[in-house]
């Protein structure tokens, strides 16, 4: 669920201006706070993320992290847990660990008491992942009709008995890079890069996620599958796959305001370079103030995961490529990269 923070980030910090500069006008007082958080039947901490947000060139940026603030999880069956807070906004749950049926809500006391409250969420199945398979595919980028070529993702699931289909997906993708740092050289003299030396700047594993939510069609309430469901479209080349590629996907039911903001937020990412691109302020979380409606926008959930990965080879591409490897600190080289193998790598 890390990637509701992402998400939700991505949109305000970048898409939510239009074409032309909008003078808001808001003073700061009146800015809204943005608020995520979960509680999902993975075992804890569970994080809730408060930050104030801040217009520049008619812009809002959620970078300001709210500090002091009293933040409370509390279940039907009675169990609260207050959260600790820790630097940047970020307040993390002691004790709460989700439970399927359960029923949660979030509550903010801020420093200068305005108290926000979220609607109750219950925690429902998640249903099963059946399979995950993929297609190379040929085709052309749509501003320019480049070739393109790689692999489409897909995912067959099962919902749950009593499911009202409000299934949301995302996926985590891990691949391999290795690198040549001590072909890099700083300095004068030259002089090779430090980490070369015992090569612990030589192989990374790279991260990366979807920009966009991936939510299901409730169109046919009749059956509870959802077969050949779009993931992902994974670009071959020599970077992506040097080796291999693992990618896992998440899944999980939402309820109808959490759907409706997520559908909001893809309208967003989806259009924004979009002349009519919704505007920011159609975007309705389930988190509340009853002294001042537009003091927040955020979304709190609850939610049981089921996940499933599977691994695409670069022998799954149909002709060979050649995997050079590029100069430099592995670190560097690729964003959102560490020099420690994951445990989940095969």
């Amino acid at each position: 669920m890390k990637i509701l923070h992402n998400l939700l980030s991505a949109v305000l910090f970048t898409l939510l201006a239009c074409i032309d500069k909008v003078d808001l006008a808001l003073p700061s007082s009146e800015l809204p706070l943005i608020v995520e958080g979960f509680v999902t039947d993975d075992p804890g901490p569970y994080v809730v993320k408060i930050s104030k947000a801040f217009p520049a060139d008619g812009r809002y940026h959620p970078r300001l992290g709210v500090a002091g603030a009293r933040v409370v999880i509390t279940d039907d069956a009675g169990f609260r847990d207050v959260l600790s807070e820790f630097p940047g906004g970020s307040y993390v749950t002691d004790s709460l660990r989700g439970v399927i049926g359960r029923s949660y809500r979030l509550t903010i006391t801020t420093a200068n008491n305005l108290k926000l409250e979220s609607t109750w969420e219950k925690m429902m199945p998640a249903g099963t992942i059946d399979r995950i398979y993929f297609e190379f595919v040929k085709g052309q980028t749509k501003d320019d009709n480049l070739p393109i070529e790689g692999f489409n993702v897909y995912a067959d699931a099962t919902t749950a008995p009593g499911s009202e289909r409000r299934i949301r997906w995302s996926w985590k993708g891990t691949y391999i890079i290795i690198t040549d740092p001590a072909a890099l050289t700083i300095g004068n003299p030259p002089t090779p890069l430090a980490c070369a030396e015992n090569c612990i700047c030589c192989t990374c594993w790279v991260s990366e996620r979807e920009v966009s939510p991936i939510l299901a069609n409730q169109g046919f309430l009749g059956s509870n599958k959802l077969n050949r469901n779009f993931m992902t479209f994974l670009i071959a080349n020599n970077i992506r796959f040097f080796e291999k590629y693992r990618i896992e996907i998440e899944q999980m039911e939402v309820s109808q305001p959490v759907f409706d903001f997520l559908q909001g937020v893809r309208g967003q990412v989806d259009n924004a370079s979009s002349l009519f691109q919704p505007p920011f302020f159609e975007l309705k979380g389930n988190i509340k103030s009853a002294a001042s409606p537009a003091a927040v926008i955020g979304i709190f959930s609850a939610n049981a995961v089921t996940r499933k990965s599977i691994y695409i080879y670069q022998s799954d591409i149909p002709y060979v490529i050649y995997a050079d490897r590029p100069i430099g600190d592995c670190r560097a080289v690729a964003p959102n990269s560490v020099n420690v193998q994951p445990p989940f790598w095969e």
